[in-house]
């Protein structure tokens, strides 16, 4: 199997160069998670275009088949980055004040309800159920959680807005 370092199949015929590429591009994808919507020829047309964008054509061989494998790899890392950013789009921001929460002296008045939520909750995160459940169900202090788990109060407002946006997000219309 040819190598992209070395001699160069392109060097000679340009549709080597292509064949190259395509193999290569195969070797790039198939590294890449299961399901990954870039195919190997896909990655391939790609590259090609950019790199004949920059006034290289397969004609050059071996410069070309290094610009155009340089673009693939480029290519992958675009790809990856979209789609990370696509993922922190989706996730929507939930804006919490913690200081202004409600106290609540004693049960909730729906006892059943809450308590099946925070069942919900902790098969989720034991943690969050457990600084949820004191601050809204109970009217604990931000310090006094912090005190009675043993974790700092940074910890216990981590856990505190995680468990708010899980019930933001459980009761938010699709």
């Amino acid at each position: 199997m040819p190598s992209l370092e070395g001699a160069h199949p392109a060097d000679a015929d340009p549709s080597g160069a292509y064949a190259l590429l395509r193999r290569h591009a195969g070797r790039l994808t198939a590294r890449e998670r299961p399901g990954h919507t870039l195919t190997p020829t896909a990655l391939v047309h790609e590259a090609f275009l950019r790199v004949v964008r920059a006034h290289l054509t397969p004609e050059a061989g071996a410069p070309f088949v290094a610009a155009a494998s340089k673009a693939m790899r480029r290519i992958l890392i675009e790809h990856a980055r979209a789609r990370t950013a696509d993922r922190r789009d989706r996730r929507r921001h939930v804006d919490v004040d913690l200081d202004s929460l409600p106290q609540v002296d004693g049960v909730a008045q729906d006892a059943a309800s809450s308590d099946d939520l925070v069942s919900q909750l902790r098969a989720v995160s034991d943690e969050h159920a457990a600084v949820f459940e004191a601050r809204i169900l109970r009217g604990a202090s931000i310090d006094e959680i912090a005190a009675n788990l043993g974790v700092s109060r940074r910890t216990v407002q981590y856990r505190l807005r995680g468990a708010l946006a899980w019930l933001a997000a459980r009761f938010a219309p699709d």
